[in-house]
């Protein structure tokens, strides 16, 4: 990692094209989209901006300084089919990997693009190891994920064929064999696990009316049953309505299948042995209830759930080590469920006790086991991303260290016959590919890559591991984004991870779109890993308990004075940027610090007293804020940007998708009516109608994409 005072990068110049940003009316291809100026608010009815709006062209006469003129929608639509047009209709993108019993296939989930006009279809994929070739598993129609390998060779995978959105099982012998549908259960199958002898299938199957995770974008996870009918009210009620979430038992030969878990709510589950499973599971059904779950034993004889132990963080089951002596799980301070990294534990299936695993000082994100006992351990290492094989004796052996990254979203790798282990490989200027890595090196076995993402790597610039100090001189690390080929001190954009438990690590640039394409107009990027990151311990993510907008918006804003003080950013056009809790950190920075030229929150949380009422996680502030929220001082109130507008003085983007259970749309509106109130700075709120946490499907994302350029280019540019 190099000091950030130590060197110096260029920039250069790109062409395009402007965009007006200070008229209300915008074409986009997102049907529904509301926009709302702050200047022209006064002036309008309603109906004059609740409507399509239009991304408007060229205006020379804004072409100021080293950046180019801002983009259109049609502009950034080109760049975006530069990037992605070569990948249409091919499955790129892989991850979830699974070996076959013998070790010869990798079952894996890709994803195909048929455009850039609509959602992205997720389709199971087969890589034979022996032949580095790759072959989709079918052509059948909607999405397929969750591939998983009997003992005996089989292929079970979740598909939606039959309704959109509502997963069933489907099981085939691999490419070209064909499948055949498992029974039917009503709602959607989540996650499946094979039991050893390869004739039962635990499922977790969720209702329709459950949500998703704010890692996979919130909202429920199929449409609703009266969706149809727009009359049809949504009710809340304190009564239960039964568990949202069970664990059926499929017996594959028969074609049948029961609930096994009784009343309790699962989450996840794993086979012990041929009797038993372990579950993660709660009393209660809503989402914010995961942040307390505990882990049961169900027992397929008797019937019984029982329960096991009580973590004192959030888990994430991992497989279930040889001999069904214990389980293993991830343990860890985690902001959404399905994203758990720190410490590898072990319970003892007869007594509940706990052991924790010295896994070399890696935050573990993902375990798997080869049949001796050895375990394959992936996760972070500070900056690092970190695999090492622990033997049954606690001994550990490296197996992969380096500052690019395996898996998505968490690092996972899994053991291959003999010493060897599979995983995806990717950096910021590498797309996925599959790699099989052990004692004779690290072999490339599927690309995935095309002439798109070349150019992506060439005009994306490269990162860079850098550290500085913040106000209480605790040691900060990030990442910080250039095109070596530009002159020093240009615009620098300080981007806020979300989570707070969550990190800024070198994985591919398109994962996040907007990024790359901001470095190839000229900007840098900054992406620091403050206290509440992972990769540092749980000492360093519990730091941001009870202190959320606090210490850890120092250890961002500190990054940004040191790479000024280094000369490599232009302190006069300085943006910042975050999703989710980095939407909340940009909008809570910019009430404290007025340095700032423009600024873009998506999904953020303004006002925790409202987010705690409306969101379907209101544990999580509890657990984050270690406050009462009905008190009429502290950090309810402390930490609320929107109580906080009047002292804003950069111009804000807001961004929110109607459908967001997580940070709901309230959001963005409140913070953006309080700053119309104070009338200081310019602020536009962006609502995309069919979006969740995030903006996730095209056009959408090309839609943000260019209104994130045009923001920061109308705002950034040298007078």
């Amino acid at each position: 990692m190099n000091n950030i005072e130590d060197r110096t990068v260029d920039f250069v110049k790109v062409a395009g094209t402007h965009i007006d940003a200070m008229l209300l009316r915008r074409r986009t291809a997102v049907e529904g989209l509301i926009v709302i100026r702050r200047e022209f608010l006064p002036l309008c009815r309603l109906d004059r901006f609740v409507a399509r709006v239009q991304l408007l062209s060229s205006d020379p006469m804004s072409n100021k300084g080293p950046l180019a003129p801002s983009p259109s929608f049609d502009d950034v639509n080109a760049w975006m089919t530069q990037v992605w047009g070569a990948g249409i209709g091919r499955l790129v993108e892989p991850g979830d990997l699974a070996v076959h019993p013998n070790g010869t296939q990798v079952a894996f989930t890709g994803i195909i693009r048929d455009g850039l006009d609509g959602p992205n279809r997720e389709r199971v994929g087969v890589l034979d190891l022996g032949k580095n070739r790759v072959e989709p598993l079918g052509d059948s129609p909607g999405d397929e994920h969750f591939a998983r390998w009997s003992p005996t060779g089989q292929l079970a995978f979740l598909a939606d064929r039959n309704s959109d959105g509502a997963f069933g099982l489907w099981i085939s012998a691999g490419p070209g064999t064909g499948s055949r549908p498992g029974p039917v259960v009503p709602g959607t199958i989540e996650r499946i696990c094979w039991d050893s002898t390869g004739t039962r299938i635990a499922a977790v199957c969720a209702r329709g009316d459950a949500d998703r995770s704010g890692e996979t974008g919130s909202g429920q996870v199929t449409a609703s049953v009266a969706a149809s009918r727009s009359w049809v009210p949504s009710v809340a009620s304190e009564k239960s309505e039964g568990p949202s979430r069970q664990l059926w038992l499929i017996d594959v030969s028969a074609n049948t299948a029961r609930v096994v878990s009784g009343t309790v709510n699962v989450w996840d589950a794993e086979w012990v042995d041929e009797q038993r499973l372990v579950v993660v599971a709660t009393d209660q059904s809503s989402e914010s209830d995961w942040y307390e779950a505990d882990l049961k034993l169900v027992d397929l004889h008797t019937g019984t759930v029982e329960s096991l132990c009580r973590p004192s963080r959030q888990v994430q089951l991992m497989p279930t080590p040889p001999g069904g002596r214990s389980v293993a799980f991830i343990e860890a301070l985690a902001s959404d469920r399905e994203s758990v990294a720190g410490d590898l534990m072990l319970a003892d299936v007869v007594d509940g006790r706990l052991r924790r695993v010295d896994a070399a000082e890696i935050d573990v994100t993902s375990v798997s086991w080869r049949p001796d006992g050895r375990a394959i351990v992936a996760g972070h290492r500070r900056l690092e991303t970190v695999v090492v094989e622990i033997d049954p004796r606690g001994r550990s052996t490296e197996v992969w260290a380096s500052d690019e990254t395996i898996g998505h979203p968490y690092p996972a790798a899994f053991p291959l016959p003999g010493d060897a282990v599979v995983a995806v490989r990717e950096s910021w200027a590498r797309p996925p590919e599959i790699v099989v890595a052990g004692p004779g090196g690290l072999r490339v076995v599927a690309c995935f890559g095309h002439e798109g993402t070349e150019m992506l790597a060439a005009v994306g610039g490269l990162p860079e591991a850098i550290g500085w100090r913040s106000t209480d001189e605790l040691e900060v690390e990030g990442w910080l984004i250039t095109d070596a080929g530009r002159p020093p001190r240009g615009p620098l954009l300080l981007e806020i991870h979300g989570g707070p438990v969550w990190l800024a690590r070198n994985r591919w640039s398109a994962r996040n779109i907007v990024l790359p394409l901001l470095v190839s107009r000229g900007f840098s990027v900054l992406q620091p890993n403050f206290r509440g990151s992972i990769g540092r311990g749980g000492v360093f993510r519990d730091a941001i308990l009870g202190d959320i907008g606090g210490l850890d918006i120092d250890d961002c804003l500190t990054g940004v004075d040191a790479v000024v003080r280094a000369g490599r950013a232009d302190p006069a056009r300085l943006g910042i940027l975050g999703g989710s809790h980095g939407g909340f950190a940009t909008s809570m920075a910019i009430t404290r610090d007025h340095r700032f030229g423009a600024a873009v929150a998506l999904s953020p949380v303004t006002d925790w007293w409202s987010q705690h009422g409306t969101s379907n996680i209101g544990q999580f502030d509890r657990l984050f804020l270690e406050a009462d929220a009905n008190a009429t001082t502290g950090p309810y109130i402390e930490r609320s940007p929107a109580r906080h507008a009047d002292t804003v003085r950069t111009p804000l983007l807001l961004v929110a998708g109607a459908v967001d259970h997580c940070t709901p749309v309230g959001q963005a509106q409140l913070m953006h009516a309080g700053l119309v109130d104070a009338g200081r700075v310019d602020s536009d709120l962006v609502v995309y109608p069919e979006e969740g946490h995030g903006v996730r499907s095209y056009p959408a994302v090309t839609d943000y994409c260019a209104r994130v350029v045009a923001w920061f280019e109308t705002y950034l540019t040298s007078s």
